[in-house]
């Protein structure tokens, strides 16, 4: 009886902390004015928006599966590799998060928390948990295309509503914080994409090639296809093969 106690307590934290995440998604999705200031009523609004940028890195990671399949990366280093993605998403995001508070407090005075900024962009991620649609080569860029297009929506409106923003001004924070975070990336391409590939490795036990060149071509799809019409040709091939030697 005393061990039932709090097994209910935690099924109404996690009851609870569901139906927020839920509220959370709502929002995002209708590209909802409303999420910044909501996001601070919730229980645990940190948890609950890394929880959101890390399963839209693990879906990411699952639509590009098939490079994984492609490497023979083991089971375990399958599962690995999705833990990883769904880490360095939210790592991502923050490091964008703080790109944009920058741009914000030194030409607009904006004096909204790093932190709750931080979330924002973690729930901006709420379209990527759609990422799983990439598995489906024959659909190209578009689910992607949308589903970020859709999130930096969720960037622009949130950002202008948290900081008090007018539209240009959180236009040009939007802009400027994107085209510094892509310097600092240009700035350290060797390094970061050198460091990806032993960090892949470890993770994964495979040389994918996780370089920032490697990764451009695999959200464009382009490795993705051309991995699906690679295999596609194989099977046809093994198929007809065996229909000659049935015939003969």
């Amino acid at each position: 009886m005393a061990l039932s106690v709090p097994l209910i307590e935690m099924a109404i934290v996690l009851a609870g902390f569901l139906a927020d995440l839920w509220h959370a998604l709502g929002l995002a999705f209708r590209v909802s004015p409303d999420l910044p200031q909501v996001v601070l009523s919730y229980a645990h609004p940190g948890w609950l928006a890394l929880t959101v940028a890390f399963l839209a890195g693990v879906s990411l990671m699952i639509g590009d599966s098939v490079l994984l399949f492609a490497n023979r990366v083991r089971p375990g280093g399958f599962i690995a590799g999705l833990f990883l993605n769904g880490c360095l998403h939210p790592f991502s995001q923050a490091v964008l998060a703080a790109a944009l508070w920058l741009v914000a407090a030194v030409f607009f005075q904006a004096r909204q928390p790093l932190v709750v900024t931080i979330w924002i962009l973690w729930l901006s991620s709420a379209p990527l948990l759609f990422g799983f649609l990439g598995m489906a080569g024959t659909l190209g860029d578009y689910p992607r295309w949308v589903m970020q297009s859709w999130g930096w929506l969720i960037i622009l409106v949130a950002i202008r509503a948290g900081m008090y923003l007018a539209w240009w001004e959180a236009a040009v924070t939007v802009a400027l914080g994107w085209l510094l975070v892509k310097s600092v990336r240009v700035l350290l391409g060797e390094s970061l994409g050198a460091a990806s590939d032993r960090l892949w490795h470890a993770v994964t036990g495979s040389s994918l090639g996780m370089s920032l060149r490697t990764q451009r071509e695999l959200r464009s799809g382009q490795l993705e296809r051309e991995t699906v019409m690679r295999l596609s040709r194989a099977v046809g091939d093994q198929l007809a093969g065996l229909e000659t030697s049935r015939k003969s």
